[in-house]
């Protein structure tokens, strides 16, 4: 009966737990009944390892049976039912080995964890806080603490004992993946009370330990905000794309980064991505939209602010995309039939990122951290579309005469004449209301990219948003 225990022993050390089961089996026939438990539990302990949890319960309960206050196999008992994702029947159990021993302490931090799996987060709290009352140096009470202050929301706390429970000895590889997951929560949390620096500070030891897409893309947001370096932004968009390729936030966001810096060959790789992908998505269509007409695709470019006005009839820059670009008559190869919408100023000032505030549900972060989490992140483009006055090709051929439709002549200046006139104390015989109809012909349709005759044929609503997008008058 020595001999075989002995074996079996041995065989555990070694982890070979086939072989520790044969021995206890070995063992069963020469123990005394009375010593049975022993055997039976040990064996139980043999199958858990091998994560076979069922033959351990039967194991457990024999061992029960034959040994009725048995605390160890009724715990044991509770953590094959834990294993197994029955939280309440572990939960059972533990409470049956408490009844035993009041203050076994594996059995308090067990229950707490199968407390969490049943979502009463203050119980498991007490549950774990009563354990390390009884024993403060034994790190799993600590461990189970601080994983119910996370599942509360109570990151920096939760963090605490997290550290406290390192200090004791835990260094195990999931307790640092679930710190980290603290650690990522709380970065959350302090950026929204804008303390974006400390928020970098644990992003980054969260994401050293437990590297996911939903982390990069945050930190990435994180960087943007507190107006780091571009590239340090970039590369955390791209760690996330790499960790998912399909990650449609960070594609979104590295295209509409592009776009802002210049650089629209890599924007539209981006964002074709997304739209092949998400075809209703309505900013990163806008932002392929743009890089194309930058890159002198304008027949495709066209083809997306169409799809944009399809998707959002009210969109105020894809309207007036594609009302100029149509009245380009546009050739099958794209080249302009008509007058030139072109020539936009590298210098334009390209405001891509909303302003929106973050909470839980904001769709630039994804909530929570959790790599299951598909917020779909709108990094907009609300870029003007039209060449700055800077950029123009104006006249300044001086103070001419032409006539209106009806005959009357108006005296003509140049667009910068009359941009910088006083409107107090106007030039002679200038209409305030009308200034546009004092330039000549060709610097009209310089400044407008219309003939006189195009601008005048619309609505006087849209004259009015025309003037207003290209900031004239």
């Amino acid at each position: 009966m020595a001999e075989a225990c002995e074996r079996a022993l041995n065989f555990f050390k070694v982890e070979d737990y086939d072989s520790a089961i044969r021995e206890y089996a070995v063992a069963l026939t020469s123990l005394p009944k009375d010593q049975h438990f022993v055997a039976y539990s040990n064996q139980g302990l043999a199958y858990m390892n091998l994560g076979k949890y069922k033959q351990a319960i039967q194991c457990f309960g024999l061992a029960i049976e034959n040994c009725k206050d048995h605390c160890e196999s009724r715990h044991n008992m509770g953590v094959a039912y834990l294993a197994m994702g029955d939280y309440e029947k572990a939960i059972e159990q533990f409470d049956k080995a408490l009844q035993i021993q009041k203050d076994f302490t594996p059995a308090l931090c067990a229950k707490s964890e199968a407390l969490v799996g049943v979502e009463r987060y203050a119980e498991a709290l007490q549950t774990a806080s009563k354990a390390i009352q009884i024993d403060a140096k034994d790190y799993i009470g600590h461990t189970t603490k601080a994983f119910a202050l996370l599942k509360l929301g109570r990151f920096e706390e939760s963090l605490r004992s997290y550290d406290r429970a390192k200090e004791l000895g835990d260094d195990t590889e999931e307790t640092e993946k679930v710190r980290a997951l603290a650690q990522s929560e709380y970065a959350l949390e302090l950026e929204r009370s804008d303390k974006c620096d400390l928020a970098i500070e644990f992003y980054e030891k969260a994401l050293k330990v437990r590297p996911t897409a939903n982390g990069f893309h945050n930190m990435g947001i994180l960087l943007l905000r507190a107006k780091a370096e571009k590239s340090k932004v970039v590369q955390c968009f791209l760690k996330a794309i790499n960790l998912n390729p399909k990650y449609i936030q960070s594609l979104s966001a590295l295209g509409a980064l592009f776009c802002q810096g210049g650089d629209y060959a890599k924007a539209i790789k981006y964002l074709r991505r997304v739209c092949d992908m998400e075809p209703k998505l309505i900013e990163p269509r806008y932002n392929l939209a743009f890089a194309l007409l930058r890159q002198g695709e304008r027949r495709e470019a066209l083809h997306h602010f169409r799809i944009v006005v399809e998707l959002d009839p009210t969109h105020p820059e894809a309207r007036h995309a594609v009302d100029m670009l149509e009245l380009e008559n546009l050739t099958d190869d794209g080249v302009s039939a008509g007058y030139s919408y072109n020539n936009y100023d590298e210098n334009t000032d390209n405001s891509y990122f909303r302003d929106t505030e973050l909470d839980s549900n904001s769709p630039l972060f994804s909530n929570h951290d959790n790599d299951d989490m598909s917020n779909i992140s709108d990094i907009a483009a609300v870029t003007e579309l039209h060449q700055p006055l800077s950029n123009l090709s104006i006249s300044e051929t001086g103070s001419l005469i032409h006539e209106t439709d009806a005959g009357n002549p108006i005296k003509c200046y140049t667009l910068h004449e009359l941009q910088m006139m006083d409107r107090s104390h106007p030039y002679e015989g200038v209409m305030s209301n009308r200034m546009e109809s004092h330039l000549t012909d060709d610097d009209f349709e310089a400044a407008f990219l219309m003939t006189r005759e195009e601008f005048y044929g619309r609505p006087l609503w849209r004259q009015k948003m025309i003037k207003k997008d290209l900031g004239l008058f």
